[in-house]
């Protein structure tokens, strides 16, 4: 299964979900399908439309993980990412690391 992020409903997200981070992609002999793997971290990004007085950006995550012998079952992770709003544009504090992104406000 690959990764799929889930946004709350609310969020108005401008396209896809893009992956910045350089993947490794295989194709397992075993599973026979194409495997993607990142090195010490993964990032993604996603526009989207704030809305007035929104203080953050909520849904969750679904991956899975697998070695050379069996995958472990789908597992979801909830995030939440508060936003911070400085003039024209809106910081958004990575909510499994220190990085900061920054979304351009139109």
């Amino acid at each position: 299964i690959p990764l799929l992020f889930t946004y709350d409903k609310t969020v108005q997200l401008v396209g896809e979900t893009k992956e910045e981070s350089e993947a490794i992609k295989k194709m397992s002999p075993l599973f026979e399908v194409e495997v993607v793997k990142f090195k010490k971290e993964a990032v993604f990004t996603q526009k989207f439309i704030p809305k007035k007085g929104q203080e953050s950006i909520s849904g969750y995550l679904t991956f899975m993980c697998c070695d050379s012998k069996r995958c472990l079952p789908p597992n979801d992770v909830d995030f939440e990412v508060a936003l911070y709003f400085n003039k024209s544009r809106i910081q958004i504090r990575n909510w499994t690391s220190a990085h900061i992104l920054n979304y351009e406000s139109k």
